[in-house]
Order: structure tokens, then C-alpha cells, then sequence
């Protein structure tokens, strides 16, 4: 991806280790509105775009089963569909 191969060649004049990667890319990417992101995405290849897809598919749901998602307990007090009495 060339906007990738950009990031990265900007990233390493100014820093050494991978340290501030993640701050880094977050600030470019803040700043662009959504037709710079589709922009993007619209000069991947097909392949690109299927694992760029992929890749995030799988962060999210690495991300959801950090906090799964659990049925409401009938012992709960926090349950919406009883009434106080």
C-alpha cells in the first residue's frame, strides 16, 4: 500500500525504535476526512484491501473477546425488565 510505504518512510526519519508508531499513525489518520480515507482505499490493490480488511476484522474481534459479552444474570439488580416493587 503506498500510503503505508509513505507512513513509514516519514516515520523512520524522525524516530528510531516502533515506540511511537501506533501515536504516530493515529495522528495522520485523525487529520484526514473520510474522502482522504476512501482515497485510500480506492488505490489498494485487491489484495491489499483484503487484508486490510482482515486485519482489522480480527483486531476488533481480538479486541471483544478482551471483554465478552455475557447474558444478564435473573439475580442481577441492574435488570431493566423487572419492576421495582
Amino acid at each position: 500500500m503506498k500510503f503505508a510505504d509513505s507512513l513509514s518512510e516519514l516515520y523512520k526519519k524522525y524516530f528510531e525504535t516502533d515506540d511511537y508508531l501506533p501515536l504516530f499513525v493515529h495522528s495522520i489518520i485523525e487529520q484526514m476526512d473520510h474522502k482522504d480515507l476512501l482515497q485510500i482505499v480506492k488505490q489498494c490493490q485487491e489484495e491489499e484491501l483484503q487484508e486490510f480488511v482482515a486485519g482489522y476484522i480480527i483486531e476488533r474481534m481480538r479486541a471483544s473477546s478482551t471483554h465478552p459479552i455475557t447474558p444478564p444474570s435473573p439475580y442481577s439488580t441492574n435488570n431493566p425488565q423487572k419492576k421495582a416493587l
